[in-house]
């Protein structure tokens, strides 16, 4: 019995010598551990969220680029459109050309007289023939050619709309150290408002650095 009220009295000791060590340290230090715990895992955490929006930046830069690749594929298929439809204007051209000039030629052949009555109606009938054909392929080539464009200012608007967005990316970055530097601020001021527990004990940061400045 005498053994167990021993081994009651030892083991309040010792916990009132553990309380009374508790009670020495200083709560500025405890309270600077516990902020720069803070710090470094705001700095951490920025760092992760930095890695993030360089990853969504590249992505938008990535889109950029394949518009760019885009506009200049539309830009180069605008110009075949013109180069076609050229191309194509004098092929028909021709061969209206020789249409009209065998007509031409088998009607005098055939002791027709040229250039009046019938014959001519027939030749003004032919050219203007011609001349619609050159017409309809104008307007089908810069139909082709117009959409092309518009495909290409489209790319282009999706390169400037890309950039931007990387741009607001790049500037919603944070410096690390800046988000640590303000996590242990933040968090040293907070611990500390705890410790104060409504004003029933003194500013620990306060009597910390009064002492030490």
């Amino acid at each position: 019995m005498a053994k167990q009220q021993d081994f009651s009295k030892s083991e309040t000791k010792g916990s009132k010598e553990s309380e009374s060590g508790l009670s020495k340290i200083n709560p500025a230090y405890m309270i600077g551990a516990a902020s720069a715990l803070s710090g470094i895992t705001a700095l951490l955490t920025q760092r992760g969220k930095n890695a993030q929006i360089d990853r969504e930046a590249s992505a938008q830069l990535n889109q950029k680029h394949a518009a760019m690749i885009n506009e200049q594929l539309a830009n180069m298929a605008m110009r075949e459109a013109y180069s076609s439809g050229a191309y194509q204007a004098m092929m028909q051209g021709l061969q209206d050309a020789q249409v009209i000039s065998q007509t031409r030629a088998s009607r005098a052949g055939s002791g027709v007289r040229l250039g009046v009555g019938s014959a001519k109606e027939i030749e003004a009938s032919q050219r203007m023939s011609a001349a619609m054909n050159q017409i309809q392929i104008q307007k089908q080539t810069t139909a082709q050619a117009n959409n092309h464009l518009l495909e290409a200012s489209n790319y282009r608007v999706q390169q400037i709309i890309a950039q931007g967005n990387a741009d607001a990316a790049k500037a919603a970055k944070v410096n690390p150290l800046l988000s640590g530097i303000t996590g242990i601020i933040s968090s040293a001021v907070q611990y500390d408002n705890l410790w104060q527990d409504g004003g029933k004990n003194k500013s620990a940061l306060f009597d910390w650095v009064n002492k030490y400045f």
